[in-house]
């Protein structure tokens, strides 16, 4: 080898090198981000959900006591598990249904309907703060806009929040309020679409309902599979609303299961058998996401594959 070769050789290893720094600086952010606050408190909570630790910092190792505990002695936990999956049912069916309707009617270049977007979206940054809880305790209040605008129309409204039959219902009427999220991504799904598909079907004869079932949800899958996986893990821990709203009330009829953790570790200052409660949510929500993308091969299509 020459003293030629042997330079630019080693100019390329020193390239390399730097390179490799590089590549591991601009990594180390996410990296160290991801070790602090998402490896390390799930091993935490892996090894906490074994031991008797309450909030002073007392632990004991009780093994599998905290799980038998929770499903053998916790009529709460039954309660919040039934709640949770109710909630979830109603709150994605209804947020994909209404997160379509509203980006078919907005997906045409009209005058003005880029503001209608805005509109739509503006809720979802603000969707968990409390500027819009306070707006929806005013809404579903007694004697609120709800209820003062069904007075109108001559209908007397139930008490939404303190009722047992309404509460919940409530909570899934404001889940809709971050619709707007939904909506941009099937939008970004309908821009997606090819004309010469819409074409070709009419064409052949093919109407709005054909065209829909035929066409725009196919192509739309991938875009449902993925609003769908998000809507269920945000439903499946959703617990800002009920906190807020209702606090878990009247009679444990809102008591979300991610309210459920929080009131056996702050409350009842069970810090064990809440790291317990976590785990389980982990699991079902690591199942069902499997679930969903091992059955999804039968109704998400890919490109050519549709």
């Amino acid at each position: 080898m020459t003293n030629a070769q042997k330079t630019v050789r080693k100019k390329h290893m020193t390239m390399g090198r730097r390179d490799a720094v590089a590549m591991y600086l601009f990594l180390a952010p996410t990296t160290i981000g991801y070790l602090l606050f998402v490896l390390y408190p799930t091993v935490k909570t892996i090894v906490m959900s074994f031991f008797k630790w309450d909030i002073s910092g007392a632990q004991t190792f009780i093994g599998l006591s905290n799980y038998i505990r929770m499903f053998t002695q916790d009529r709460v936990f039954f309660t919040s598990v039934r709640v949770t999956l109710t909630f979830t049912l109603w709150s994605v069916a209804l947020n994909l249904l209404a997160g379509f309707i509203l980006a078919c009617l907005l997906n045409r270049e009209r005058k003005s309907v880029g503001v209608y977007r805005t509109l739509y979206y503006i809720p979802c940054m603000i969707a968990a703060g409390a500027p819009s809880m306070v707006m929806w305790r005013y809404i579903f209040a007694d004697k609120g806009l709800l209820n003062a605008t069904l007075a109108q129309i001559g209908i007397e409204g139930p008490r939404w929040l303190a009722s047992k039959d309404y509460a919940l219902t409530s909570l899934i009427i404001m889940s809709l309020w971050g619709v707007g999220s939904v909506m941009i991504i099937f939008i970004s799904g309908l821009k997606a679409v090819p004309d010469e598909y819409y074409e070709s079907a009419e064409i052949d004869g093919a109407g709005y309902f054909r065209k829909l079932f035929s066409i725009t949800l196919p192509v739309l899958s991938p875009v449902i599979l993925y609003n769908l996986i998000m809507g269920i893990i945000g439903s499946l821990q959703a617990f800002s609303s009920a906190y807020v709203m209702t606090q878990g009330g009247p009679r444990d009829t809102t008591m979300f299961y991610a309210l459920n953790i929080y009131n056996q570790a702050f409350s009842n200052s069970v810090l064990g058998y809440a790291s317990a409660l976590a785990m389980v949510l982990f699991a079902a929500i690591m199942l069902l996401t499997l679930i969903i993308f091992r059955t999804s091969a039968r109704w998400v299509f890919y490109g050519d594959g549709m």
